[in-house]
């Protein structure tokens, strides 16, 4: 694409770039998931425990929170792992709930942060990118 000297790491730069592109969609549709449209009804959870994802280096939680849906008491917990900014045991907060499937929960504060971390990572590393390409080509 690019000729000249920096020619073939200005186009690596920029394949690079588009990647990080490719990273923000997909962080705008992670937002607009399934759960979204299957949780409809609105309930009011208790935080009694977490999930609980461990890797070699880190741990992250996944609240586990109880409701009360047409009279029967259910638990459940949203896929979506955080290190920060976690409710406390005991907090209580809204839920959507898929009224087919009770168990199935959908927190709108998780996936927002997770859409908003993966947006900005992906923002910051595309600039990056797109920075890149515009210095080696011009060298």
């Amino acid at each position: 694409m690019f000729s000249g000297k920096g020619g073939s790491v200005a186009d690596c730069a920029l394949a690079i770039a588009v990647c990080f592109w490719d990273m923000r969609i997909q962080a705008f549709h992670a937002g607009k998931n399934d759960k979204i449209t299957r949780c409809t009804v609105p309930v009011r959870g208790r935080v009694v425990d977490y999930s609980v994802y461990h890797s070699r280096t880190l741990s992250k939680y996944s609240p586990v929170f109880v409701y009360k849906y047409n009279d029967e008491y259910f638990s459940g917990y949203q896929e979506i792992y955080m290190d920060k900014k976690l409710p406390k045991l005991g907090d209580e907060d809204d839920i959507l709930i898929d009224p087919d499937s009770p168990e199935e929960i959908y927190y709108p504060k998780q996936a927002k942060l997770e859409f908003i971390t993966k947006a900005v990572i992906g923002s910051l590393l595309m600039v990056l990118g797109l920075f890149l390409t515009v210095m080696l080509y011009i060298a």
